[in-house]
């Protein structure tokens, strides 16, 4: 990768803990974007501080708009799944994250064939907070993954690179070189100057005089016609069969159901599903459990069609659709002096408010002892006066596909909002759910702007709550664990959030203690909200 670059007399963002061959480039060595250190909002403190903690920047003004490249090489031939980005936007001072990224792979390391992924950044000149980008890679397969970051300001800052990736298996064989003449086109990627990617798929070498060569091609044209044609009159087909279309907001189907579906419109969310014999019957069970709550804070099943396909079951829907979006088009009342008049603001009163009906929802719940086990924003509606409603809409929906992750290749599960102990002993209980409604709470008190453990992959969350799996097989009694106890020293706890008063931040650390009878019930976190809030209404 390039050098960073001399910022004025005073600063140079170069990688100074780089250990590897200093030239024009920097190659063959790891440095700052890869030590797990990432750097503060203000580049500024991040340079005096500590050289090591800070920040990597290149100016766009010296690469005649060219987008950086950075190559990655790793030891062997993996599979991607994601990757994480952590970039500065201090936008006052010229500093915002990529407008796109291309990212490349390459067994070889010297062609980089085939269609980039590309990922486009939407520019946010309202908050200056340092954030970590995360782009899912589809489970490319490389040795070698090319980045090219494209400005979208005089700065490009970045702290750390994170990949999520397995070994991959099978045989792999290097890249040619991509052919001049008559290249099989692909979909061509097109960057914002205009111009192609190169990512061409190597061409036959038979001669393209030869009337056999030209049989083939049109025999196999021929066969992917055809092949095309049954596939489209199968899929309208069974469009028509199931009477249901595709919507934004995809429902969820329990755990044992097949496909889902899902349209919203007039407050409803029709939700239809494809069964086999053996699952009829537990989905008839299914909807009688959910038609029998009945509370304010929980939405409501409207109506169900269990006696033949399509098998439907319509629930209740928000105008205003689900509190992750709802809080991201917000800004903190606090914050609103700052902005342009018109931005939508949030006081902390009225989102201690949603947060209380959220907890007051789960306290009928938890009278039912019937456990959610997918608490989170994105799983919540906002109808007017900011009325909350609990639901399940976000499992499926590709959006958060991001939030789940499969541990030891089991199915997706939410782990950034679970308890140790669903985990690593599938143990699901009320008190587990009230660990969820913490990290629910602190994701609120963000206005759904961050994720919890931004800083850590998916495998780094997970090896944190084994500290408390391991703590509880080395100490098989209850003992006096709180939330500081030296058992728990290396869990990495969620930061408290700038609009958090200490003592709801204390609430979310009772939440998250590790024995699950010393974690506060539902009813008393309701009541606590409730007296926090006292006398407040909503204005709208």
């Amino acid at each position: 990768m390039p050098q960073g670059d001399k910022r004025g007399n005073e600063w140079e963002f170069f990688d100074a803990t780089y250990d590897g061959h200093w030239d024009d480039e920097l190659r063959r060595g790891l440095g700052q974007l890869t030590d797990g250190k990432t750097g503060p909002d203000d580049f500024k403190m991040g340079y005096y501080d500590d050289r090591g903690q800070g920040w990597v920047g290149w100016r766009n003004d010296t690469r005649s708009d060219q987008p950086i490249e950075i190559k990655f090489e790793f030891d062997v031939v993996r599979e991607f799944s994601a990757i994480h980005i952590y970039c500065n936007n201090q936008f006052t001072r010229d500093v915002q994250i990529f407008s796109q990224v291309d990212i490349l792979f390459s067994i070889g390391g010297r062609y980089y064939n085939g269609e980039p992924i590309t990922y486009t950044y939407m520019e946010d000149k309202i908050f200056e907070t340092s954030r970590n980008v995360t782009i899912k890679l589809h489970h490319r397969i490389g040795k070698y993954v090319k980045l090219r970051l494209h400005f979208s300001a005089r700065w490009i800052m970045i702290s750390e690179v994170i990949f999520d990736s397995d070994i991959a298996h099978g045989n792999f064989t290097t890249e040619e070189a991509p052919t001049t003449e008559s290249p099989i086109q692909s979909d061509v990627f097109v960057e914002k100057n205009g111009s192609g990617v190169d990512g061409e798929l190597p061409v036959s070498t038979a001669k393209h005089d030869d009337p056999t060569y030209m049989a083939i091609v049109i025999g196999v044209l021929m066969a992917v016609i055809l092949l095309l044609a049954v596939a489209i009159f199968l899929i309208v087909s069974r469009h028509r069969q199931r009477k249901c279309f595709a919507s934004p907001m995809t429902g969820k189907a329990p755990s044992h159901l097949g496909s889902t579906c899902a349209t919203v419109e007039k407050g409803a969310a029709l939700m239809a599903y494809t069964l086999e014999d053996d699952e009829r019957l537990d989905f008839q069970r299914d909807v009688r459990i959910l038609a029998a709550l009945e509370d304010r804070n929980i939405a409501r099943v409207l109506g169900a069609c269990c006696r033949e396909e399509p098998y439907c079951v319509v629930m209740e829907y928000l105008e205003h659709g689900d509190l992750c979006q709802f809080l991201k088009t917000h800004i903190t009342a606090e914050d609103a002096h700052s902005m342009p008049i018109g931005v939508k603001t949030l006081s902390f009163n009225c989102l201690i408010y949603m947060a209380a009906q959220i907890a007051s929802g789960m306290r009928y719940l938890e009278n039912l002892n019937f456990v959610h086990r997918d608490l989170a924003t994105r799983n919540c509606l906002v109808g007017k006066a900011y009325h909350i409603k609990i639901s399940d809409f976000g499992t499926d929906n590709e959006l958060y596909a991001c939030d789940y992750y499969k541990v030891d290749g089991t199915v997706p599960l939410p782990v950034r909002w679970m308890a140790w102990e669903s985990i690593f002993l599938g143990k699901y209980t009320t008190k587990s759910d009230v660990w969820a409604f913490a990290v629910t709470l602190w994701e609120i008190l963000n206005l759904g702007r961050r994720v919890p453990y931004e800083h850590l992959s998916n495998e780094e969350v997970v090896e944190s709550l084994r500290r408390f799996h391991r703590a509880n097989e080395e100490d098989g009694s209850a003992s006096e664990s709180g939330c500081t106890d030296g058992t728990n020293d290396h869990f990495d706890y969620l930061p408290r959030p700038t609009a958090s008063s200490k003592d709801i931040y204390d609430l979310m650390l009772e939440c998250w203690r590790r024995e699950e009878n010393e974690r506060p019930t539902f009813r008393e976190i309701s009541l606590f909200l409730q007296r926090k809030n006292l006398g407040y209404a909503p204005t709208s």
